[in-house]
């Protein structure tokens, strides 16, 4: 068992410095946020693709898996340059490792074969990330009007990307404001509808601990897979 942790946790460390050092050698010319910021939401999306593997092994694999995202998380932003890591876009990635294992277990808990379980887990944290494009063709008919803000606020908030590169608690940077996402006039970035987002990123402690919160109870409802031909 112990040797099984020193691996789980030496393989994290390793992943995550290896997004980092990647993130350092492409973005040199970036400031140390942005890296930051990149080496973290690689190490986020690493966790939403590898994270549903684990519920075979239970809701001890759920809490492995967890673990393992923060470690990456740490050693991601500190690799790649930063001011340092911050433990706020840690807590995030690990509740989105949480969210997708504990959904994994829920699938298998249900009779889903493995490779669909990991499918639907790792689809949860996924939605969340890319409901922000989702949603561009709804917000954007409803303009600035207060429901279509209220929409583009929530959506913005449920968001594990906005949350971990927020000011509160993340990296520090709000990816919300970046020309990748939007540039200010409605061409160039990924997304048309930036001008209706109020710019009011989520605190990366709270978006994190809830979703550890909810991934904890997914994994405790999930329970051993379910044994082939059980009803």
């Amino acid at each position: 068992m112990a040797r099984a942790v020193t691996v789980t946790c030496g393989a994290a460390l390793g992943l995550g410095a290896a997004a980092g050092a990647v993130t350092r050698v492409v973005a040199a010319s970036a400031l140390p946020a942005e890296r930051a910021s990149a080496a973290v939401v690689i190490v986020l999306g690493l966790a939403i693709a590898l994270a549903p593997a684990v519920p075979p092994r239970g809701r001890a694999g759920v809490l492995r898996a967890t673990g393992a995202a923060a470690l990456a998380a740490i050693a991601a932003p500190v690799v790649a340059g930063g001011d340092g890591f911050a433990p706020g876009a840690a807590l995030v990635v690990a509740g989105v490792a949480a969210l997708a294992a504990g959904a994994a277990l829920v699938a298998r808990r249900c009779g889903a074969a493995p490779g669909s379980a990991h499918v639907l887990g790792a689809a949860l944290p996924a939605l969340l990330v890319g409901a922000v494009f989702i949603a561009d063709p709804f917000i954007e008919w409803r303009g600035p009007a207060s429901n279509g803000a209220e929409t583009s606020l929530w959506v913005y908030r449920a968001n594990p990307v906005a949350a971990a590169t927020s000011q509160s608690g993340g990296t520090g940077l709000d990816w919300q404001t970046r020309p990748l996402m939007y540039d200010g006039h409605g061409a160039g970035g990924l997304s048309v509808i930036g001008q209706y987002y109020p710019v009011r990123p989520p605190s990366a402690w709270a978006w994190g601990a809830l979703a550890l919160a909810l991934g904890t109870g997914l994994a405790l409802a999930g329970g051993p897979p379910r044994a082939p031909g059980s009803r």
